[in-house]
């Protein structure tokens, strides 16, 4: 504590300051408030080492405490958590599991052809000479298929069952057949498989080679009525031109129809004349329509043994 006496040789101010702290400890002494002017401060605990044995005695929620003790060195055993979304798709993925093995699915098996067999069946069918186009009676000035009238007479007689084979040493299939159908070098998009003309909508489909999903139905036999489930691109949307045209095909008209080109992947053409839409499905991405071949007879005159192997291992027999 300091005094009178220490207090001398000190400045004014600091006279006042060791003066107030002597009052204020006097006063905390009276209160019963006094302590030690002096404190060792004390060095920190060091935190003990946990040993790999108390790894399971760490603090955990009460849901946690209730879970079965997991050695997170088994892969096998963790538990992983998922959303409600996630569970569902689980649930549902489960459940079609089990539904394929309980249920038949009615869905045709494709047979895988040798390249012999394409090459025997391109060989059996009859050709059209492309080469020579048939005059276009059209005057407008457009190169774009939907502004070309199509020659639907062709596509409805002499070009049903004929394989549209590009001229020369050409590989453009399609191109060919749009050539042939319209204007020459008409402009279109080679990708779709749904091309739109003026008063025409034709069908180009691919069999075989990739999994497509087209499926072909019968009673039996290739010569009787022939039906197939066409898919358009999942980009198509039901409200397009392309596609409200092609659902009132549900009739036969003179003015305007439906027509089908079918092919191996990677060979040309056959054309398969008019079809009608039997049924469809808007809903689903992609739609399907039930597409039926009209002159299923005219082909097999002309393109039998090649129409036999388009069908094959892709026709689903109906039962009688």
């Amino acid at each position: 504590m300091e005094t009178a006496a220490t207090m001398n040789g000190k400045s004014e101010y600091e006279r006042q300051r060791l003066a107030r702290l002597q009052r204020n400890r006097q006063v905390m002494k009276e209160l019963g408030l006094a302590t030690s002017t002096t404190s060792v401060q004390s060095k920190p605990t060091p935190k003990a080492v946990k040993s790999a044995s108390d790894v399971q005695s760490l603090r955990q929620s009460s849901r946690l405490a209730k879970l079965p003790r997991t050695d997170f060195y088994e892969p096998s055993t963790i538990v992983t958590r998922k959303s409600a979304r996630l569970n569902k798709v689980d649930e549902e993925e489960e459940e079609d599991d089990k539904v394929e093995t309980t249920t038949e699915v009615k869905r045709s098996r494709k047979t895988k052809l040798s390249p012999e067999e394409i090459e025997e069946a391109m060989a059996s069918a009859e050709y059209l000479d492309t080469s020579h186009r048939p005059s276009s009676s059209s005057t407008t000035k457009s190169r774009s298929c939907v502004d070309i009238d199509a020659h639907l007479d062709e596509l409805r007689s002499v070009w049903i069952g004929k394989v549209f084979r590009p001229p020369g040493t050409s590989g453009a299939m399609k191109e060919t057949v749009m050539n042939q159908i319209g204007v020459e070098n008409p402009v279109f998009s080679k990708y779709s498989g749904l091309q739109e003309f003026k008063n025409a909508i034709i069908l180009f489909v691919n069999v075989g080679g990739r999994e497509y999903e087209n499926l072909f139905y019968t009673n039996g036999t290739a010569t009787s009525a022939v039906s197939l489930d066409w898919y358009a691109s999942s980009k198509a949307k039901p409200d397009s031109r392309a596609i409200q045209r092609l659902s009132t095909a549900t009739e036969e008209r003179e003015d305007f129809g439906v027509f089908l080109f079918l092919r191996f992947e990677g060979e040309p053409y056959l054309c398969c004349g008019p079809c009608l839409v039997e049924e469809k499905d808007l809903d689903p991405r992609p739609m399907r329509f039930r597409l039926k071949i009209l002159n299923t007879a005219a082909i097999m005159t002309r393109a039998w043994k090649l129409f036999d192997q388009l069908l094959k291992g892709q026709r689903e027999e109906e039962e009688s």
